[in-house]
């Protein structure tokens, strides 16, 4: 059953590795002010912040990633450094990008709001398949 099998260590650096680069890459210092501006809200809008509830279903959808690419590595036998970059960056170029760029296509989203949202995703991805590879 060591497909089955998760190193606890490796998951909770990885949903914690996802959560600080969301921090980061939402904040004003990165992509903040341009994604508050393309979502269509305000500064007054976001006021709350982070509260318990966001952060909460923050930290789910991190710990469901970070599960999934442990099991990944488990069923693909791909581990260390550039196999988890590689496995990461695959998950994301196949699975996520595509319908991310649907919704530019179809929903007429702006551009730049896709690469907001397709950028933190690959450097999540990539960082937790990585963190996950080599632990």
């Amino acid at each position: 059953m060591e497909q089955f099998e998760i190193n606890l260590l490796g998951i909770l650096l990885a949903v914690l590795y996802n959560l600080i680069i969301g921090s980061l890459w939402y904040s004003p210092m990165m992509f903040g002010n341009k994604w508050t501006l393309l979502v269509g809200r305000r500064e007054d809008d976001l006021q709350g912040g982070m509260t318990p509830g966001i952060m909460l279903g923050a930290i789910v959808v991190a710990l469901i990633e970070a599960l999934g690419f442990s099991l990944l590595k488990n069923f693909t036998g791909i581990d260390g450094l550039f196999g988890g970059l590689f496995l990461g960056l695959f998950v994301w170029l196949v699975f996520l990008v595509p319908p991310l760029f649907n919704s530019v296509l179809y929903e007429k989203k702006p551009r730049e709001l896709f690469f907001i949202t397709a950028g933190v995703n690959m450097v999540t991805f990539a960082g937790m398949a990585v963190i996950i590879g080599i632990i």
